[in-house]
C-alpha cells in the first residue's frame, strides 16, 4: 500500500522500523516453515540497504532469500524474483561482484526448484497388423480406332485435329486454423542473469480457476491464515475482489480486521482503491463501529484511519480524533487529511488542527496539518491558524500555503494587541542591551590580553 503521499518529500517516513523487525522475527521463530514473515522480513531489509547502502544488511537479506527458497512451494517465487531483481539493480550499480554471485547462485536454485516437471513420455502402442488389399484385375485392352478417312485438299493444320491441353489450375486450399499455441516465456537480462517473466494469460486464467476452487473450501473452514496468505501470493485483481466480496459478506462473524488486513498487504494503489469502494457499498456505522484503532498494529492503524476518513461519519471523526495521538506520524497525517475532508461538519475540531501545525514534533505531520486546515476551506480556520503563527514552528513551506490563504480570504496579518507589542519591544531592547554588555566584556578581554602580551614581550627587565 502507498502511504508516503501524505509526507512531503523532503521528509522520510519514519516508521518504527525496530519493532517491525522484532515483531517479524517472532513471527520467524514461532513459525519456521512459514515464508510470508521471511519473505517480509528480506523486502524490510532490501528498503533500508537500497536506501542507506550499510554492507552489514546485505548478508541479511541474502540469508532471509536462502531460507525461503528451501522452504519455496511455489506460491511465492515471483515475491522473491522481485526482491533478487531489486537487490541485483542495486549490487550492479555499486559494483559489488561477490553479491551479484551470491544473487545469482539464488536465482539458479529458485530456478531450479519451481522448474515445471518434464512432461511424461507416452509410448504409442503398435498398429494392428493390416491384411493386404487383393491385387487388382489387369485391365481389357482397349480395342484398336478405326483410321480416319482422309480428306481431299488442302491439308488440316495439325492444332485443329489435335486439341490444346488446358492449362492445369492449382487447386487453393483452405489456410489450416490457427491453433492455439501458448507463447513461451520471454527472459529478461538481470544483472547478468535471466530471469523469466510473469506467467501467461492461459497460465494466470488457470492459476486463478484453482484458487477459486481453493478459496470455496477456505471460506467454507474459516481458515482467514489461508486466505490472507493466497491473497498475498495471487498476481491478478479479479480473485482478490472476490476475496475482499466474500470478507464482506461475512462481516458480522469475522469483523473488519481481515479485509483491513488484506488492504494493508495491497501494493496496487489500484486495487486498494477497489477495496474502499467495496467498503463504503456496506454498512458504514457498523464498519465504523467494528474499527477499533488503539489494538491494531501501525500497518493496520493506517488502513484504518484511511478507511475512517473515507466513511464521512460523525463517528468517524471522533476515532480519527484518537488517531491524532497516535505513535506512528503517517497515521496522524492520515487523520488529520480525513478531518478536513469532512469540511464544515469537523469545525469543532479546528484547535486540533491548529494545534497539531503548530506543536507536533515531526516536521512531516505540521505540514500535513497546514495542509489540512486548507483543505478544510473555512475562514474560521484559516483565522486560528493565522493567530498561531507567531508561536509555533512554522517553515517557509507552511508559510507559503498560508500566504495563498491570505490572498484567498484577501487578510492581512492578525494584528498584535497593544500589550503583546510591549512585550516584546521590552524583550528585544533587553536582548540589545544584553549582546552590548557581551561586546564590550569581549573586548575587555582582548585588550587585557593584548597588554600583557605587550609587558611580556617589550617592558619585562632581561
Amino acid at each position: 500500500m502507498i502511504f508516503s503521499d501524505v509526507l512531503p518529500a523532503d521528509e522520510p517516513a519514519s516508521d518504527d522500523v525496530r519493532d517491525r523487525m522484532k515483531r517479524l522475527v517472532s513471527q520467524i521463530q514461532a513459525q519456521p516453515a512459514n515464508e510470508v514473515p521471511l519473505l517480509q522480513l528480506a523486502h524490510l531489509y532490501a528498503q533500508i540497504w537500497i536506501r542507506n547502502r550499510q554492507p552489514e544488511i546485505l548478508p541479511r537479506i541474502v540469508g532471509c532469500l536462502q531460507r525461503a527458497i528451501s522452504l519455496e512451494t511455489g506460491h511465492y517465487a515471483p515475491q522473491v524474483r522481485q526482491i533478487l531483481a531489486a537487490v541485483g539493480k542495486q549490487a550492479a550499480n555499486l559494483g559489488l561482484q561477490d553479491a551479484l554471485a551470491q544473487l545469482r547462485t539464488l536465482q539458479d536454485q529458485l530456478n531450479a526448484k519451481t522448474a515445471p516437471p518434464p512432461a511424461p513420455k507416452i509410448e504409442t502402442p503398435p498398429k494392428p497388423p493390416v491384411a493386404p488389399l487383393p491385387k487388382p484385375k489387369p485391365p481389357e485392352p482397349e480395342p484398336a480406332p478405326e483410321p480416319e478417312p482422309e480428306l481431299e485438299g488442302e491439308p488440316v493444320p495439325s492444332f485443329l485435329l489435335e486439341p490444346e491441353e488446358e492449362p492445369q489450375v492449382e487447386e487453393k486450399r483452405p489456410a489450416p486454423p490457427a491453433m492455439d499455441i501458448v507463447p513461451e516465456m520471454e527472459t529478461v537480462e538481470d544483472p547478468g542473469k535471466k530471469e523469466q517473466k510473469g506467467p501467461s494469460e492461459r497460465e494466470t486464467a488457470m492459476a486463478n480457476a484453482q484458487a477459486l476452487a481453493n478459496l470455496k473450501n477456505m471460506f467454507e473452514e474459516g481458515r482467514l491464515d489461508l486466505i490472507l496468505q493466497t491473497y498475498a501470493a495471487l498476481p491478478g485483481t479479479r480473485v482478490k475482489q472476490r476475496i475482499v466480496e466474500g470478507l464482506l459478506e461475512r462481516l458480522d462473524q469475522w469483523k473488519i480486521e481481515p479485509i483491513l488486513a488484506a488492504a494493508a498487504l495491497e501494493n496496487d494503489e489500484k486495487m486498494f482503491r477497489q477495496i474502499l469502494r467495496l467498503l463504503l457499498k456496506g454498512d458504514k456505522a457498523k464498519i465504523c463501529q467494528q474499527i477499533q484503532l488503539q489494538s491494531y498494529s501501525p500497518d493496520l492503524q493506517k488502513v484504518a484511519v484511511t478507511v475512517l476518513g473515507e466513511l464521512g461519519l460523525r463517528s468517524s471523526l471522533l476515532k480519527l480524533k484518537d488517531a491524532l495521538v497516535m505513535k506512528d506520524p503517517i497515521v496522524r497525517c492520515v487523520a488529520l487529511n480525513g478531518i478536513a475532508r469532512a469540511g464544515k461538519a469537523a469545525e469543532e475540531y479546528i484547535p486540533l488542527l491548529v494545534d497539531a501545525a503548530k506543536s507536533d514534533p515531526n516536521k512531516g505531520v505540521r505540514l500535513a496539518a497546514v495542509k489540512a486546515i486548507q483543505t478544510m476551506n473555512l475562514r474560521e480556520a484559516y483565522e486560528a491558524l493565522e493567530k498561531e503563527t507567531s508561536k509555533g514552528n512554522f517553515d517557509a513551506k507552511m508559510f507559503e500555503i498560508i500566504d495563498a490563504m491570505r490572498e484567498k480570504y484577501g487578510a492581512a496579518p492578525i494584528k498584535k494587541n497593544p500589550s503583546q507589542l510591549a512585550k516584546e519591544k521590552g524583550q528585544a531592547k533587553k536582548a540589545a542591551e544584553t549582546r552590548k554588555k557581551v561586546m564590550l566584556l569581549l573586548a575587555l578581554l582582548v585588550c587585557v590580553a593584548l597588554a600583557g602580551w605587550y609587558f611580556v614581550t617589550h617592558l619585562k627587565p632581561h
